[in-house]
């Protein structure tokens, strides 16, 4: 079994600098490069809730499509993959990720699955890890089918 291993990046980089991290990775055996963060912005007060984009994914958005491929493209090439983090612990913070519920937006999971993905497509992205965090107790939100099926 090989073992993974993540690289976080939590700067914002230029295309030069993100080129020279990947043979820096490489060369300690990175496996994995991961862009911090898309956030979900939820306002549950009848307001659209949007995905909001922080630090280094706002890097790599700001690259050009033929430079996120060329770079894609050379971190595979290297053996690693390009991972994009979505959420984490600034997402869902204050309620808990139960309050998805009472999104306008995004009660239905396709919708956020759906936007996450057209993300990817349009910012030449292989995959997105869900960092899910403050999920709720079963004294808080009974109802874990509900948070479950949600998540799977």
């Amino acid at each position: 079994m090989s073992l993974k291993k993540f690289s976080y990046i939590g700067w914002y980089f230029t295309y030069e600098q993100i080129d020279a991290f990947i043979d820096t990775a490489s060369a300690n055996k990175v496996t994995h490069i991961v862009l911090e963060f898309i956030t979900l912005y939820l306002n549950n007060n009848g307001t659209n809730d949007i995905l909001t984009y922080a630090d280094t994914v706002q890097a790599w958005m700001s690259l050009t499509s033929d430079q996120q491929i060329t770079l894609r493209t050379k971190a595979s090439n290297l053996g690693m993959t390009i991972v994009v983090s979505a959420f984490g612990a600034t997402s869902f913070s204050s309620g808990g990720f139960q309050q998805i519920f009472d999104s306008p937006n995004y009660y239905y999971p396709y919708v956020l699955a759906t936007d996450l993905v057209s993300w990817m497509k349009t910012n030449n992205c292989n995959s997105i890890d869900l960092d899910i965090e403050h999920l709720p107790t079963q004294s808080d939100f009974p109802d874990t089918d509900k948070l479950a099926q949600y998540i799977g």
